[in-house]
């Protein structure tokens, strides 16, 4: 049964391999759900044989860095005492509070603590159930925005036998985000002029034929704006409602060309950010590339470095408006 367990624990992470790539970091407001495959480690005067501990961890994220789980772990072990391989049913269980650090990065470390309870049935003390408080660490590895690998360590110390036990494990973490998608209104096209009234025309010489006017003309434009942390250049999840309005843009007009210019903050040497500029709108194109599948020679990626600020580098709030990448698509159609 434990083969099967592990088997069936590595060929989830596996198929966790092969999904869709998406931009990862902890998201508020989200549930999470967590199998989970390991050991427990018992303290040596409890007469009981270290071994499996494979469980299940339900959990809700408040904000990117506090969350809650409950975790259950079943144990199937056995006995030590000598001469005596009596098995032995085990039951853990806690609530803990998480603080995530690094939120927004693929790799996620955190801190839990929180208390439960840990049964163990026919062992060599006798059927008993102790309290227990919890704490430790762990790391998740975000593989795409929903689907997390991840590893932690607990120390479990009961507190009426005071057992200092040890559980380890490693398995995936699902994230379903539960807020809302907002998608901002879009104002209906104005309405066509109304048709002027046909002039009378007295009875005359078939004049010559006058050629139609030409088709009056009006501007359409979509701007793309996106900030970035410090030394980063990696595209937050939270512009896809941008990146996805620009790229609807680019199809509805599929002769029109973008460029896509990437700017930096003035903190660093000059060269770096030059290199960094580029690679925020290098980014920035494969976004609406690999994301909706728009033609690589329709958009040019440009940096500028730190050469043309449209704020103040002197505060954080200015450096923040400076980090950015910007473009302003605009074509000419026919008013309808």
């Amino acid at each position: 049964m434990r083969k099967k367990l592990l088997i069936s624990a590595l060929t989830i992470m596996a198929a966790s391999l092969v999904s869709s790539n998406g931009f990862a970091q902890i998201e508020e407001e989200s549930i999470t759900f967590s199998p989970l495959i390991g050991g427990i480690v018992f303290e040596g005067n409890q007469n009981v044989d270290d071994d499996m501990a494979v469980g299940l961890g339900f959990g809700y994220n408040f904000t990117k860095n506090w969350g809650a789980e409950g975790t259950f772990r079943f144990i199937d072990t056995e006995d030590d005492i000598s001469g005596s391989s009596e098995n032995i049913d085990g039951r853990l269980y806690h609530l803990d509070a998480l603080y995530h650090f690094m939120p927004d990065n693929k790799l996620v470390p955190y801190v839990a603590a929180g208390l439960g309870g840990i049964t163990l049935e026919d062992n060599p003390d006798g059927n008993n159930t102790n309290p227990l408080f919890d704490y430790g660490a762990g790391v998740k590895y975000f593989l795409n925005e929903n689907v997390a690998l991840r590893g932690d360590v607990r120390h479990m110390v009961t507190f009426d036998d005071h057992y200092n036990n040890l559980v380890y494990a490693v398995g995936l973490a699902f994230q379903f985000p539960i807020k809302p998608e907002v998608v901002p209104a879009v104002a209906p096209p104005p309405p066509p002029p109304e048709p002027k009234p046909a002039p009378v025309v007295k009875k005359a010489p078939a004049p010559k034929p006058v050629p139609p006017p030409p088709p009056i003309m009006e501007e359409v434009s979509v701007k793309l704006h996106i900030e970035f942390d410090f030394d980063k250049d990696n595209v937050r999840s939270i512009y896809e409602n941008d990146c996805r309005r620009v790229a609807k843009f680019l199809r509805d007009y599929p002769e029109v060309t973008i460029e896509v210019d990437g700017h930096t903050d003035s903190r660093g040497d000059a060269d770096y950010n030059m290199k960094l500029s580029q690679r925020r709108a290098e980014n920035a194109k494969n976004y609406l590339i690999n994301n909706y599948g728009i033609d690589p020679a329709r958009i040019t990626a440009k940096g500028f470095g730190e050469t043309q600020p449209v704020a103040s580098n002197d505060t954080d709030e200015g450096r923040q408006r400076n980090r950015r990448v910007v473009a302003v698509v605009k074509t000419m159609v026919e008013k309808k």
